[in-house]
């Protein structure tokens, strides 16, 4: 870091004009490549799991969507919990 104080400079004050230079490092973030293990994925128990899987997310999901209930609703319920 360099600091330059310029005495001189006529700005009405008595504070003093900074010059600042600063150098910066740019910091790299080297990540690692995991190589995801397909072969897993081809057992009928993976294939099961991931499925029941994906069916709670959507399932719990699917009451938040329904066009029965309004965005209003909604906020209420929210507010009285």
């Amino acid at each position: 870091m360099v600091v330059r104080v310029y005495r001189g400079a006529d700005i009405g004050s008595d504070h003093y004009l900074l010059i600042v230079g600063l150098r910066l490092k740019k910091l790299v973030v080297q990540r690692s490549r995991r190589i995801p293990d397909v072969d897993k994925f081809r057992s009928e128990e993976m294939k099961e799991q991931f499925e029941l899987k994906l069916q709670n997310r959507f399932s719990a999901l699917a009451h938040l969507t329904s066009d029965e209930e309004s965005t209003d609703e909604i906020c209420t319920a929210h507010k009285e919990v």
